[in-house]
């Protein structure tokens, strides 16, 4: 344990911390090896906020988001959550790099959603029926945006994509409450 704690302080850039760095290495070890992100349900507030490093973020059986999720993400690329069925606001947004979001099965969004992602360039949430408020903006890539099913949309929704040209809402109902 010595000798891997040496190495990964002779790899890591000397930066003024706290923690060793050898410390998030074996904490990360430890995730994948006891598979501490599968058994996962629920994710509280300020999870995930201002990570550089993490490139891929998938959440298998999570069903519940509460706010703060994954703001400031810089090298952020993908996220996937395929039995996600809720998300309370704040989730998603300046992630500079994210390109794909794959969560399938949520039914209602929260307010702030998907804001100022610089990458992203689709969306498909062929299940979500309940939209809140200021989702999606200043998503400079945004081209297509397919929900199918999406009855109810609050306000301050899809304003400054400056390259969004395809959505598709056969069945939207209300916007602006």
């Amino acid at each position: 344990t010595t000798e891997l704690a040496n190495l990964i302080v002779n790899c890591t850039p000397k930066i003024n911390q706290k923690i060793h760095p050898a410390t998030r290495v074996f904490q990360a070890i430890r995730i994948e090896v006891n598979q501490e992100l599968n058994n996962v349900k629920k994710i509280g507030k300020s999870f995930m906020r201002e990570n550089s490093k993490v490139k891929s973020l998938v959440l298998p059986n999570v069903l519940t988001i509460d706010s703060n999720f994954m703001q400031g993400n810089y090298a952020m690329r993908t996220f996937k959550a395929p039995k996600l069925i809720s998300l309370k606001g704040e989730f998603l947004y300046h992630n500079k790099c994210l390109k794909v979001i794959e969560i399938p099965l949520v039914e209602e969004i929260g307010s702030n959603f998907l804001g100022g992602n610089e990458e992203l360039e689709s969306l498909v949430l062929p299940n979500v029926k309940k939209i809140g408020h200021s989702f999606l903006f200043s998503n400079q890539k945004l081209r297509k945006i397919d929900m199918s099913n999406i009855v109810k949309m609050s306000f301050c929704c899809f304003y400054s994509n400056k390259e969004l040209k395809e959505i598709y809402f056969p069945k939207l109902m209300i916007y602006g409450e």
